[in-house]
């Protein structure tokens, strides 16, 4: 049998959470049928830690990874090829719906075009009314 090494190397440090339930809002929106035009609902939680490594994501993946895939062009109602990128992302089913987590692969720096470093995100904002041994993140 062969021998598989896991040399798994993961794009963000902390894994974005997604999730498809019920749209609270389904309501809002019905079709001429009286029917909820959009009734399923997708979450994304995005820790705040792996934002910026995202964004980064998202430039390396527009650098070397770009398809062309269809969207829906809203002013026009037709779909429309574009450039684009995926993001996938492995779930089940639970209870409330689906869920599961996005946790993407870092691509090969030796693919990647050699850019500055990016600046490090700023820290996070506390509001002023707040003393800083009161501070809860």
């Amino acid at each position: 049998m062969p021998e598989f090494k896991n040399n798994f190397e993961a794009a963000l440090p902390k894994v974005i959470k997604w999730s498809v339930g019920e749209n609270r809002f389904a309501e809002d929106e019905l079709d001429d049928d009286g029917n909820p035009k959009f009734p399923r609902s997708l979450s994304l939680f995005i820790p705040t830690e792996s934002i910026t490594a995202l964004a980064n994501h998202l430039m390396d993946l527009a650098d070397q990874k770009q398809l062309i895939g269809k969207i829906w062009d809203y002013n026009n109602n037709v779909e429309i090829e574009v450039h684009g990128v995926y993001l996938n992302a492995k779930g089940k089913q639970g209870e409330y719906g689906d869920f599961g987590s996005l946790n993407p692969a870092a691509l090969s720096s030796a693919a990647a075009p050699v850019a500055p470093p990016r600046p490090a995100p700023p820290a996070p904002r506390v509001p002023a009314t707040i003393s800083p041994d009161r501070r809860r993140f």
